[in-house]
């Protein structure tokens, strides 16, 4: 789905996309292998520094978004934001209120969890649905399934959807 998200914002004409995340987990690997290879493949990933790691506090909004504005101060350049939760895609909203920037115009912003915060922002945001309900689902349907004598599959592959709203150009 992050795959997916950063060829949407590519075939939009939004070509310098930053990927913004704080996670080396699994998943957090899987994410940005999907940034990665959609940037990689049209020939876009010019400089690591299009990766920013954050390294403070989840919760810490203007830290975040303090660190966008230091990036392009330093001469980054990015006119899209793909972030690995919609946390850090918020934090990038405060990063272009306080540039200046317009939305979506100017940056684009895509966010990952399609939580609640996605539809309390002004523009609402862009995410990716990471289906968690459905996951849930699974989970439990698997474990009663194992507890239960049951074979069950040994892995499982769920792909997110990519909710659009207000910070990313419309189709």
């Amino acid at each position: 789905s992050m795959y997916e998200a950063t060829l949407q914002l590519i075939r939009s004409g939004v070509e310098d996309v930053l990927y913004f995340y704080n996670s080396t987990s699994y998943s957090g690997k899987r994410k940005l292998a999907g940034y990665r290879v959609a940037m990689e493949e049209n020939n876009l990933l010019k400089s690591g520094n299009l990766m920013q790691f954050y390294t403070g506090s989840h919760e810490d909004i203007h830290a975040m978004a303090d660190q966008l504005l230091k990036a392009q101060k330093k001469g980054l350049k990015f006119n899209g934001v793909i972030a690995a939760d919609d946390n850090l895609a918020m934090a990038a909203l405060k990063y272009a209120q306080l540039a200046g920037l317009k939305i979506p115009e100017q940056l684009s912003v895509i966010g990952y969890n399609n939580s609640l915060l996605a539809t309390c922002s002004n523009p609402e945001l862009t995410s990716i649905d990471n289906k968690l309900e459905t996951l849930c689902q699974h989970l439990i349907t698997t474990l009663m399934g194992v507890l239960g004598g049951n074979e069950m599959p040994k892995k499982t592959i769920f792909s997110g959807e990519l909710i659009n709203r207000g910070t990313t150009p419309k189709k």
